[in-house]
C-alpha cells in the first residue's frame, strides 16, 4: 500500500506499508507535525500498489483522499482531525476505518479420455458405451466415436480443492452388463484415477493424476491412455454331400472314394470321403470365420479315379464346382452368425 502527499501545499510525504495477518496496515513511517502547521490543512491519498500482481488475486482499485486539519489546542498539544472521502472501488471508510477487500481465485479442469480398439469389425460411432463416476461429480455416460476416441466432460477444481484426493472410476457399460450382442466380447476393465489437486497460490492448480488398471483382481499401473479392448467373431458352417448311383451290381460300402478340395482364396481344404452302403458321400463340415464374411469360395468336387481301374467298372469323370457365399445373418450390426450358401455346379 502506498500512503503519499497531494498538492503543493502540503510537505512531500511518502511510504510504503503491508498488511498483517490480521489486515491491519502498517507503514513504514507516518506524517508527523509541529505548531508550524497549526492552522494548515494537508492532503494525502491512500491506495494499494497493484504494480507487481499475482496470478489469481483481484486488486482493489479505491483511492482514500485524506485530508488532515491541525489546531494548536494552546496548551502544548496539537488536534490533528482528519476527512476521508474515496474515489473508485465499493468501499466507503466505515468510522474512519479505510478498507481495502481483495480476492483470489485458483481454478482448472480436468477432462478424463479413453479408447476403444475393437478388432474383427469396422468400429461405429455410438456403438459402446463408457461410465465415468467417482467423488463429487455426478456419473457421466459417454459413447465412442467413429475413430474410437471417449471424451467426458471436463472436472473443476477450485482453490477450494487444495489439498485434497479424490477417486473416479472408468469402465465399460456394456461390459457390466447382463445384456451382451451375440459374437462380441466385451473388456472387464476397470481403470481407477486417483487425483490430488494443489494450490499453487499464483492462481494456477496443480492435478497430479494416477492410473491403475484392474482386471480379475490384478491391478498395473497405466502411464499412458486409458484403452478398452474388444473384439468380434463369427462363425458359420457349410455341409458339401454327394450322391453315388452303381448300376448294374449293388454298391459296397467305402467301394469308391471322392475328393473335395479348395481353390484361389479358399481356407484350405483337402478332404477324401468313402461312399456308404446307401451311396452317401459326405464331407467334412467346411467352418468360417468373420474374416471370410462377404467372400465367395470356389471347390471341386470329383470321384477319384485309380490308376488302376477294376475290370469291369466304369468310373465317373465329372467335376463340380461347389461355390459358398458367405454372408453375415446382420450385417449392419453383427450377431456373431454367419450364413454360409452352398450351389453346386457342373464344369
Amino acid at each position: 500500500f502506498v500512503l503519499e502527499s497531494v498538492g503543493s501545499a502540503t510537505p512531500k510525504f511518502h511510504t510504503t506499508g503491508k498488511n498483517t495477518a490480521e489486515g491491519a496496515i502498517t507503514f513504514e513511517k507516518l506524517p508527523s507535525y509541529t505548531m508550524e502547521d497549526a492552522g494548515k490543512t494537508y492532503s494525502y491519498k491512500l491506495y494499494e500498489d497493484g504494480t507487481a500482481k499475482t496470478g489469481g488475486y483481484t486488486y482493489d482499485a479505491s483511492t482514500y483522499n485524506i485530508d488532515v486539519t491541525i489546531t494548536d489546542l494552546g496548551n502544548g498539544s496539537l488536534e490533528v482531525k482528519k476527512e476521508i472521502t474515496v474515489d473508485g472501488g465499493e468501499e466507503k471508510p466505515a468510522d474512519g476505518v479505510m478498507i481495502f477487500k481483495n480476492s483470489y481465485k485458483a481454478e482448472d479442469k480436468l477432462q478424463l479420455t479413453a479408447k476403444k480398439v475393437l478388432s474383427g469389425r469396422t468400429l461405429e460411432e455410438g456403438q459402446f458405451h463408457f461410465i465415468l463416476q467417482g467423488d463429487n461429480i455426478a456419473t457421466q455416460t459417454k459413447a465412442n466415436d467413429k475413430n474410437g476416441n471417449v471424451v467426458f466432460d471436463p472436472i473443476s477444481y477450485s482453490q477450494k480443492d487444495d489439498g485434497n484426493t479424490y477417486h473416479y472410476a472408468i469402465y465399460e457399460a456394456e461390459a457390466a452388463s447382463q445384456t451382451k450382442t451375440d459374437g462380441y466380447t466385451y473388456d472387464t476393465k476397470i481403470y481407477n484415477i486417483t487425483v490430488k489437486v494443489t494450490d499453487l497460490g499464483n492462481g494456477k492448480l496443480d492435478i497430479e493424476k494416477t492410473i491403475l488398471s484392474v482386471k480379475d483382481g490384478k491391478e498395473e499401473t497405466v502411464t499412458g491412455d486409458i484403452v478398452f479392448h474388444n473384439s468380434y467373431e463369427a462363425a458359420g458352417t457349410a455341409d458339401v454331400a454327394a450322391e453315388k448311383v452303381l448300376n448294374g451290381r449293388a454298391l459296397s460300402s467305402k467301394q469308391f472314394s471322392f475328393s473335395l478340395d479348395s481353390t484361389g482364396d479358399a481356407p484350405a481344404v483337402h478332404q477324401v470321403k468313402f461312399n456308404d452302403k446307401d451311396g452317401k458321400i459326405a464331407f467334412d463340415t467346411l467352418k468360417y470365420t468373420h474374416k471370410d464374411a462377404e467372400k465367395t469360395y470356389t471347390y471341386l468336387l470329383r470321384e477319384v479315379i485309380p490308376d488302376q481301374k477294376k475290370d469291369g467298372y466304369t468310373y465317373d469323370e465329372q467335376v463340380y464346382h461347389v461355390k459358398v457365399t458367405v454372408s453375415e445373418a446382420d450385417q449392419e450390426n453383427g450377431n456373431g452368425k454367419l450364413e454360409p450358401v452352398t450351389k453346386i455346379y457342373k464344369i
